[in-house]
């Protein structure tokens, strides 16, 4: 018999599984969102009569719903401009991949011509060092002068990536927002930009000059508490198992666990029920038992934190073995950011690596903008005695089997031991 065939006539576990792994929920349900919804849907509803309407500002921690969100509001606007013959066009842009200004107008521009310029009218100039940021926009200019696309939905999203980078932050914001006010673009062309965080520091990110022409409507979203994200968990999990396949308090472990650890993080969780599912189906149980999901817990915080540390560069990573290593060695003390600079150049100068290494100022930068970002370490401001100075105290909210299996990884990585730095 064909192992295929073999498998068949198994009674396997769940009936579309893969649903899990969406980013949209079935039906395009949200739950506990419906006036963030609303709320959003409210301050583009102008957009469908002609008129003006304002900017948005969505602020939640991750996995709240923002992105999902957006995206299918900005779809059903299109559908509704669609039907109408009206022309419109929403550009998504997640800042996060798109971390330079140049790629952001290079991406708006791009995303426009390819639905509505498709004869290739606007041939953006591209000279030996690349794209010019200027052409660029003036392209956008010319875009909007010929009046094709009357309403425009911009989406930066992870906004607070392309506030913190080394360009001017917040010039794509200023730029898109005076566009209106061109020569020569047709005061009926409607552009509205909606930009989306988690990062609470975005209204400081950006000078107030350029904040009061942007002026954006803010949409918060809280974060899911336990019961709220257990009524996601049971909401998916009806069109991903079958009747009787999840035992009695496994999706309550999965929520109380998010919560915990994530604030509520619902990707997470779904990722977490995934996880579940796949060693479930690979040990041939036809159940998801609170066992498996336990262990479901630990490998996608694994899974997670070994995402996060692959983003990091070389010395970033070495920091990250100063840090847990003086984490270990003294669990119960607070470790400072002063105390991880020591260690950090200890270790660089062990390796070869002094004269290379980063200065204690750039470490507090990649402590806050790096590792604190990812979910890497959590950082309090406070003042310290024995260093007489306010100070950075890190912790480490993960396991502590992660802990010992990303310090594993490191001194594989950089071929040492810890008896060696002891």
């Amino acid at each position: 018999m064909n192992v295929f065939e073999a498998i068949e006539n198994e009674k396997v576990l769940g009936k579309n599984p893969g649903v899990l792994l969406s980013s949209f929920p079935p039906e395009n349900k949200f739950p506990h969102r419906d006036q963030e919804l609303r709320q959003l849907v409210m301050s583009l509803q102008p957009l469908l009569a002609g008129q003006k309407a304002g900017h948005v500002f969505l602020f939640g921690a991750p996995g709240t719903g923002k992105t999902a969100i957006t995206k299918y509001v900005v779809e059903s606007l299109r559908e509704q401009f669609d039907s109408r013959g009206v022309p419109f066009e929403g550009v998504y842009v997640d800042c996060d991949q798109f971390k330079k200004n140049t790629k952001v107008f290079q991406k708006i521009v791009a995303d426009i011509c390819e639905k509505h310029f498709m004869n290739g009218e606007f041939k953006i100039k591209r000279t030996v060092a690349g794209y010019q940021l200027m052409n660029l926009v003036d392209t956008l200019k010319n875009i909007l002068r010929v009046g094709v696309v009357k309403n425009l939905v911009i989406v930066l999203d992870e906004i607070d990536v392309l506030l913190n980078s080394k360009d001017q932050g917040d010039y794509v914001i200023r730029t898109l927002s005076r566009l209106k006010d061109e020569k020569d673009i047709d005061e009926k062309v409607n552009i509205v930009i909606v930009i989306i965080s988690n990062s609470s520091k975005v209204r400081e990110m950006i000078r107030e000059s350029v904040w009061s022409g942007f002026s954006p409507t803010r949409i918060d979203f809280q974060q899911y508490n336990a019961p709220q994200l257990t009524n996601i968990l049971l909401d998916r999990a009806a069109y991903a198992f079958n009747d009787g396949e999840l035992e009695d308090g496994a999706l309550q472990k999965i929520s109380a666990v998010e919560c915990s650890l994530r604030r509520g993080d619902a990707r997470m969780a779904l990722e977490t029920l995934y996880e579940s599912y796949k060693i479930s189906s690979a040990q041939g149980f036809v159940k998801i038992t609170v066992d498996v999901v336990n262990e479901a817990i630990e490998r996608t915080e694994t899974n997670i934190f070994s995402r996060s540390v692959e983003l990091l560069n070389k010395h970033q990573r070495i920091l990250l073995l100063a840090i847990l290593q003086e984490l270990q060695r003294f669990p119960t003390e607070k470790l400072t950011s002063v105390k991880s600079f020591k260690r950090y150049s200890l270790i660089c100068a062990a390796l070869g690596e002094t004269g290379h290494e980063v200065s204690e100022r750039q470490l507090q930068n990649i402590l806050k903008n790096d590792f604190e970002k990812l979910s890497i370490v959590d950082l309090e401001r406070s003042w310290y005695s024995p260093e007489k100075k306010s100070v950075n105290i890190i912790s480490f909210s993960h396991s502590k089997n992660t802990l010992h299996k990303t310090l594993d990884s490191l001194y594989k990585e950089f071929n040492f031991s810890e008896e060696e730095f002891k």
